[in-house]
């Protein structure tokens, strides 16, 4: 099963004209957000999403937080800052990077002893 979670505002946009994004939702639908993680094997988001929004994808509710899902990057050339949140912390969190076949073994070289696993 999959599913879908998408914020978005009244006139279907996720950040203004600059790229800017600002919390559109409640503390309601933030909890849910995270109670929806901690009942979902994984989370998956694209590299550009990583990079803009800077997220943990952990379940921050109190008593949860062990439930984290593995959290999945798809990330074609593994350009993710080794300082985001989701690289930094991929020794606690299980953490997986999707790439190109193609991408170059050096590129997860500095990824891997973080605890990455990396495929492609």
């Amino acid at each position: 099963m999959t599913t879908v979670k998408l914020a978005t505002s009244m006139d279907g946009c996720i950040a203004t004209r600059s790229g800017d994004s600002k919390w559109i939702t409640g503390p309601a639908a933030r909890a849910r957000a995270h109670l929806m993680r901690a009942e979902h094997d994984a989370i998956m988001i694209g590299a550009g999403t990583a990079r803009q929004d800077n997220p943990h994808l952990t379940c921050r509710l109190p008593g949860m937080r062990d439930r984290s899902p593995v959290r999945v990057v798809l990330d074609t050339h593994l350009s993710l800052p080794l300082d985001t949140p989701l690289v930094a912390t991929a020794a606690e969190v299980p953490t997986w990077m999707v790439t190109a076949i193609e991408t170059k073994a050096s590129r997860s070289s500095p990824l891997r002893p973080k605890g990455s696993l990396i495929e492609g």
